[in-house]
């Protein structure tokens, strides 16, 4: 058996020698080479650290990466979890669900095609720039995860969910999601996508998503990510946009030690279209960070990216947006506005909003503000009779309404349940 020899002294070289041995006994080595390249490519830059600008809101040194180890094959079959997702009413027909990596249920519905990754991604050209150095930890681990395609003109009614929850009792555990959606030529569909990490011992999970919009397209994506421990959960999310695509959602962060999603949209066709917004709360020490890129390679795209984050206690937010317009670019519409609340005066919220313009004939605008909660409308709440308590919550409402007011109503019960209370 080959062993690998790390560029960085031990990181992560036990849990890659145990998933060599156990590929090997199992019989299914093919990709093997590949996760090895991966994973001596990440020991080349190694975890990201807060002096790299992409990473300077969120500090990884004090966790001890190695310590965390993949969870132990067939563990799925000692468990019965009682789902704590109220919202999980969705057909079984259009749902996955994962466990520590491990799928516990597939969809049956004949509305789309179930594939693997490699096969779907074959001829479709990822045209991002620079390799999130997570992705290569991923592509060296990487666990079961969704892959499918919408064929040609299909219109889903119903939401797709996919449902990944981490949860260790004892061992600090890491699972490494890997999803694909290709969506063909004017198809539509609405994507649900939900991490929650478990009550228990420190898990690390590392996510990446790709989706493919071809011409005429049409992708709702609501993406949850919550932490109900002090753990690491990082997402990446990759979009390539045909002519004439639509992709748009929303992206709530909640909890965590360090909870960060990275977001690449390239606009590759002329009149494709992206509207995101995101939200983050932030309480205690934790720590949330949303990375969002939209770049604009043809001419007559759009986008338009809203932000909000509201924190409290001693946590930290931060949001990162970018709006690249390349070159030949013209007529470009682009806006980014991103907006915080902090109701104590140890949180804190940290904005950069960016635009990179190489293009003429274009409408690019954007802002930030960072505040606390408007005294005077409070006043004017509690002077009609409403009581302190609630007034706030009025405003705090009101202050996140335009994030959440497209949410499905499924999963809006479980956003309304972690909002109410901030």
């Amino acid at each position: 058996m080959s062993v690998i020899k790390p560029l960085v002294p031990e990181l992560f070289h036990s849990a890659f020698t145990s998933l060599e041995a156990s590929l090997i006994k199992s019989g299914t080595p093919s990709d093997l080479e590949m996760r090895k390249q991966a994973l001596a490519a990440f020991h080349e830059v190694g975890i990201p650290s807060s002096r790299l600008e992409e990473w300077k809101y969120t500090n990884l040194s004090r966790f001890s990466f190695d310590s965390f180890q993949l969870p132990p094959k067939n563990s799925t079959k000692k468990v019965h979890l009682e789902l704590p997702l109220e919202l999980i009413k969705a057909d079984p027909a259009q749902c996955w669900h994962f466990y520590n990596g491990e799928c516990l249920q597939r969809p049956t519905s004949d509305s789309f095609i179930i594939e693997n990754s490699g096969a779907l991604l074959a001829g479709y050209p990822n045209k991002r720039e620079n390799v999130n150095r997570f992705q290569l930890l991923n592509q060296a681990f990487g666990h079961e995860g969704a892959h499918l395609v919408l064929p040609k003109g299909c219109h889903l009614e119903e939401p797709i969910y996919i449902v990944h929850l981490s949860h260790s009792t004892e061992t600090p555990l890491m699972v490494h999601p890997k999803n694909t959606i290709i969506a063909k030529e004017n198809s539509r569909a609405t994507l649900i996508e939900i991490y929650l990490t478990l009550d228990g011992a420190l898990t690390f999970s590392n996510a990446t998503t790709h989706i493919q919009l071809e011409k005429g397209a049409h992708i709702s994506h609501y993406f949850l990510q919550r932490s109900l421990t002090e753990s690491v959960q990082i997402s990446d999310i990759t979009v390539q946009q045909a002519a004439s695509s639509d992709y748009r959602g929303i992206a709530m962060l909640t909890g965590g030690g360090a909870n960060r999603a990275t977001f690449q949209v390239d606009l590759n066709g002329p009149e494709a279209n992206c509207h995101f917004k995101t939200l983050e709360l932030a309480e205690k020490q934790q720590k949330t960070d949303i990375f969002f890129t939209v770049s604009h390679h043809q001419p007559s795209t759009s986008s338009n990216i809203l932000a909000r984050s509201i924190v409290k206690d001693s946590a930290r937010s931060a949001f990162t947006g970018k709006i690249i317009v390349k070159p030949g670019a013209i007529a470009t519409q682009a806006s980014l506005e991103n907006k915080n609340l902090l109701l104590s005066p140890t949180a804190e919220a940290m904005t950069r909003p960016l635009l990179e313009i190489y293009a003429d004939d274009i409408q690019c605008r954007h802002g930030a503000t960072v505040g606390f909660l408007d005294e005077e409308a409070l006043f004017y709440l509690k002077s009609r009779g409403i009581p302190d308590h609630e007034a706030r919550q009025l405003l705090i409402e009101s202050f996140i309404s335009p994030c959440i007011q497209d949410i499905p109503g499924p999963l809006l019960s479980l956003v309304q349940e972690v909002i109410h209370g901030y």
